[in-house]
């Protein structure tokens, strides 16, 4: 599991990014059209770091709840929280986290 500081990292990687209206983008880290998404996805991967939040998006194994291919009620129940506890905090508006589409890999 990558920390937001890698995932922070990982998008200056030399990637061309042009705003509507605006032109191109030096760096989507500091931008101010990007620079609150990118700070939002940061946020994410560092909670699966926090303590307080370890029990809601990491299992037992140390493997990412969203990563895992629910084969019980328990596991749905689980990814279930997961996703409710981290949309809640933005209202929903953040409705496409890094793990968006995973579950569909595993289909």
């Amino acid at each position: 599991m990558r920390t937001g500081a890698d995932y922070r990292k990982s998008l200056r990687d030399g990637r061309k990014v042009w705003v509507l209206n605006s032109g191109p983008v030096e760096d989507v880290v500091t931008h101010p059209t990007t620079s609150a998404m990118v700070e939002e996805y940061v946020t994410w991967y560092d909670r699966h770091f926090d303590p307080a939040w370890r029990e809601t998006l990491v299992c037992a194994d140390g493997s990412p709840v969203w990563g895992i291919l629910p084969r019980s009620a328990a596991d749905l129940r689980k990814l279930g929280a997961s996703f409710s506890a981290t949309t809640f905090i933005n209202a929903g508006n953040i409705t496409h986290t890094p793990a968006y589409g995973l579950s569909l890999i595993h289909i």
